[in-house]
Formats: structure tokens, sequence, C-alpha cells
């Protein structure tokens, strides 16, 4: 879990600047060919029944076993239906349970992304694999590593094969061709430069910046490609995500917003994929002031709803604004220093209430509150009379503003019923005692309603994100979207 937040925030961070919530990938189907190729094992022709799904040969992995059974690169298949998981164990002659080998598949098939547990030799490990008309179909090249046995591929002969006398040997290396298109948004093309684009990113970030924390927190080292194996699949699934809510970004700026972006120099000067980024931050930031609009209007709320609003907790909008003089124990400390005499933190404090209590009787005897403020008090305060500009509720937190007073300072100002009242004895807080003067006070609804308007009228960054990001997933929900490759590591039945 630690892992995919760290992931989600990394998302957020190389995309768009949104706060957009990158989205799983739920568990599409594929269409599965029958394997044209013949198929030779240890130099004998046997009939599979295989498919190829986007151009990678799947074996049932029952008539694998069966085939191999006997050789020195022989595996069990055991089923445990309780638990919906698949256990391979190396080295065991496979038992039969029927209807292995039954003859070549025949025509065009739906394959759904096998959701079972696999175990390789009691260990819990990944797999791509499908499940066609109830039988588990396993990509052959990750058998033959998983086992060592060698598979090659005959381009000539059109021939598969496996031969169990040799270990396994990746495939040769294959630069992609990063024009291919890879699928659609909407019909819009999407290019392999794009996808790739993410996904570099993210591993380039991860590495660079993590690689040691994510051996320490999360036990992935990500030079070991088989322990890796489900981040970095959780790497493909975001990249895939957000090359397709880059170009959503791209079709909603121009239908929806009428806008778009007059070529830039750069974009005969940078790598095709670095000129995409950046022209979806700069058509992002275009839209943005429309997307705050939107977000503003949708939290759009008249008197009387707001009246509702107000009515379900009076107390959290009934609020006051005052002034204040605080005598601290650190200027009474500073005082008798001044007068080269040492005073403890109590008997500061009593000095600094002593004060207070002097300056209450002083303003009893109608000297002006300003003017005491000015003389006497703590704080920045001082110079404007001790006024603070703020309206607080009963609770302390501000109305409107990020914030809150000490909650005994607050029972204090809450103890003074009319306009022009001062506090009769000191009123003690975390900072010091406080001669509190009531300024103004907002009580019942029409006192306060345009704070109640602006509060629900205002938007954030955070509001814009969020109504973005709900935008953005309603848009995806309802895109068009193809896929017409298949990813290295992610299993699209895992859920994220």
């Amino acid at each position: 879990m630690k892992r995919k937040a760290l992931i989600l925030i990394l998302t957020i961070t190389l995309v768009f600047g949104l706060s957009a919530a990158a989205t799983a990938a739920t568990a599409d189907t594929a269409t599965a060919k029958p394997t044209a190729a013949t198929v030779l094992v240890n130099g004998k022709k046997v009939a599979f029944d295989a498919y190829n799904i986007n151009g990678n040969n799947y074996f049932k992995l029952r008539d694998l076993a069966k085939t191999l059974s006997g050789s020195a690169k022989q595996f069990e298949v055991g089923w445990d239906d309780e638990n919906d998981a698949i256990s391979l164990t190396s080295g065991k002659p496979y038992t039969s349970v029927g209807g292995e080998m039954a003859g070549k598949g025949a025509g065009d098939k739906t394959a759904t992304p096998t959701s079972s547990i696999i175990y390789l030799d009691d260990k819990e490990t990944r797999f791509t694999a499908y499940n066609i008309q109830g039988n588990n179909y396993f990509k052959l090249r990750d058998i033959g590593k998983a086992f060592d046995f060698g598979v090659d591929w005959d381009a000539a002969k059109n021939t598969i094969v496996i031969d169990t006398a040799k270990g396994y040997t990746p495939e040769p290396l294959i630069m992609p061709n990063l024009n291919e298109v890879i699928g659609t948004v909407n019909g819009e093309n999407i290019y392999r430069y794009e996808y790739e684009y993410y996904l570099n990113s993210y591993f380039n970030e991860y590495f660079s910046n993590y690689y040691d924390s994510l051996i320490q927190y999360e036990g992935v080292n990500l030079l070991d490609e088989e322990g890796s194996r489900e981040f970095l699949g959780d790497l493909e699934n975001f990249a895939w995500n957000n090359t397709i809510q880059a170009a959503l970004i791209r079709q909603i700026a121009a239908k929806e917003y009428n806008v778009s972006l007059e070529p830039s120099y750069y974009e005969s000067l940078l790598l095709a994929d670095t000129v995409l980024s950046l022209n979806t931050n700069r058509l992002y930031a275009l839209i943005y002031p429309l997307i705050e609009a939107e977000a503003g209007a949708a939290k759009g709320m008249d008197a009387a709803e707001a009246k509702g609003y107000y009515e379900q907790d009076p107390t959290v909008w009934d609020c006051r604004k005052v002034a204040h003089i605080i005598i601290t124990a650190e200027q009474m400390a500073e005082e008798a220093w001044e007068k080269e005499q040492d005073l403890d933190y109590e008997q500061a404090m009593a000095a600094a209430k002593k004060r207070a209590e002097d300056i209450i009787a002083r303003l009893a005897k109608g000297e002006d509150y300003a003017k005491l403020a000015a003389e006497f008090s703590g704080d920045g305060t001082a110079q404007v009379g001790g006024e603070m500009d703020i309206y607080f509720n009963a609770s302390g937190s501000f109305i409107n503003e990020d914030g809150s007073f000490d909650p005994l300072f607050v029972e204090g100002a809450f103890l003074l019923k009319n306009v022009g009242d001062t506090s009769k004895t000191p009123v003690e807080s975390s900072f010091g005692y406080h001669i509190i003067k009531l300024l103004d006070k907002k009580e019942g609804f029409e006192a306060v309603k345009e704070y109640i308007l602006n509060m629900l009228l205002n938007v954030d960054s955070n509001d814009v994100g969020e109504y973005f990001s709900i935008k953005m997933q309603e848009l995806q929900d309802n895109a068009v979207i193809k896929r017409n490759f298949e990813f290295k590591y992610y299993v699209e039945s895992s859920q994220l």
C-alpha cells in the first residue's frame, strides 16, 4: 500500500502538476488467435492447443507439463480450488487429470487475464497468463524461464523450438519502434514514445532517488527484475493511464475549451516525447482558468441553501473580533533583568498578572484602551490599539481563514457580552495574561451570510484539482480506449 501511494504521488508530480488520481486498469479481455506456427519439442513435432495474444504465444499449462513430463525440465501442476491457486513444482513428473493435448485451437477466442494466485516451488510469483474457456494459458517464454528450458524461434520455418537439453536464453533485445501506434483514445492514435516517456520518467525517478528506500521499506531491489515484477507492473499501469489522460487533455482543450497551441521553436529542437509532454503541460496551463471557473460554478449556492448550511451549526459561523493587551512572563523577566533582578517563570507570571490587574484598574477609571495597549502590550498589535483584525468562532477557529486562537483566550473573549466591553479580570492563556476588548460580533444568519457564501464559492488549487480529477475520471470512463500492446510486467487482473 505504501508503494502504491508513493507511485500515485509521483504520478501527480510528473504529470501536469495535477491532483488527478491515476486510475488502475481494469481487467481487459484480449483476442486469442490460434498459433499458426509449427512446434517442435526436442526435435519432435507436437500439436498444441496454443494461441497468439498481442504477439506472444500462450500454451495451455497442463499441455506443456504433460509434454515435458519425464524430461530433465519436467514440472507438476496442482490446483487449490478453495484458495483459487495454481501450484507449479519443478522436477516432479506431471499427474494427468484428463483433457490434455486436445489438439490445436480453432478460431479466435476471448481471453481473460488469469486471476488465480500462482506458486512456483511454494513461492508466490507472477506470470502473464490468460483463461480461455476455463483453461489457463501461460506465455511460453515465461514457463521456459521458470523451468530453464530452451525456447527459440525459427522465422524461416515459422517454427517454435522447445529444447529441454538447453537452458533458457532471453529473447534478443529489440529496440521498440517509438513511432509505432500502440493504441487509440477516442480514435486518436497513441504512439509508443508517449507511453515510453512516462514509463522511463517513473523508472528513472525511482532508481535515482528512491533506490535505497525501496529496498529498506518495500523489499524491492530495482536491479532484481524478478523481485521487482509487481512494482514494475504498477509503473507500467500508471504510465499507460497517464498516456490516456494526456490524450484526453489534448482532446478537451480543443473540443470543450477551444484552446490550441501555436507551434514553438522547441518542436524541432527536442525529442518527440519531450515535446508532447511540454505541449500537454502548456495546454493544461491555458485551460486552468476555465477549469477554475467551472469548479467555482459547481460549488455555487444561493442564500436559501446557505441558510440551511448555517442552521446545521450556528456556532461555526457566529463570530467576533477583539483587541487585546497581552502581558507576558518574558516581558516581566526582561524588565527585572534590566534592573539587575532575576525572576523565575512563576515569579514572572505573577508579575504579569499584577501588571494586567493594574491596567484593568486604569481602564475602570476611564483611561484609553488603545493608548494602554501601545504602552504595555507585548506583541505587534500594540501599534494598532491591540486590534486583532480577524473574526473567530466559539471554538477559536478563524472565519474563512486557516488558523485558530488559544482556547483559554477564546473562552475569555466570549465572556464579553456587548461591543466595547473589556475583561474584568486578567485572562490567562499559554502566552500570558490578556485584557480583551470586544470590538464587534456577528450573530445570526444575516450577519454571517456573506462569509458562508464566500467560503462556499471560493475555490483553491485543491478544489480545482479535485474537480478536474473527477472530470478526467468521467472522461476516461466514457472514452473508447484501445491498447494494442501487452504489458511486460503488469497483470491486469490485479487490483491497485
